[in-house]
């Protein structure tokens, strides 16, 4: 497997957590549009309005890259923006909300990481047979 093969099964794996925990219906648009890196998003749900970036890094200086790259996407205009990071720790962050167009992302509520899902899962031990079904049925 190659570096962006890794990132497409990781994006796959993260589209069924959130799908499975979340109720939504993402789709990989990478997928869905035949190639990689669609800018500043990699998993969209057209009903509830919601794009998700999937990256392993958790720095800034990302997180602000991809807000920009919505931003000045016409087609994502009403979206709201999910940052996965690939990590099971969230560093600490001295900035709480980050505007992007007539958006506002916030760290509590649209920024997602491993630490993250697996205390939604604890949470809720239903969780854990309906991530682990959804695992097998794919």
């Amino acid at each position: 497997m190659g570096h962006f093969d890794a990132n497409l099964f990781m994006e796959d794996f993260v589209l069924l957590l959130l799908n499975t925990i979340f109720g939504y219906q993402l789709e990989n648009i990478n997928h869905k549009f035949g190639r990689n890196n669609v800018k500043g998003i990699d998993l969209i749900d057209e009903t509830k309005k919601i794009c998700i970036q999937v990256s392993s890094r958790t720095d800034i200086e990302k997180i602000k890259h991809t807000l920009k790259g919505v931003a000045e996407t016409e087609a994502l205009d009403g979206f709201n923006l999910i940052y996965f990071a690939l990590t099971d720790e969230s560093p600490e962050r001295k900035v709480t909300k980050l505007s992007y167009g007539a958006n506002t992302f916030s760290f509590t509520t649209d920024y997602y990481d491993f630490s993250i899902i697996l205390m939604i899962i604890n949470s809720n031990p239903d969780l854990s047979s309906k991530i682990c079904h959804a695992l097998l049925s794919t």
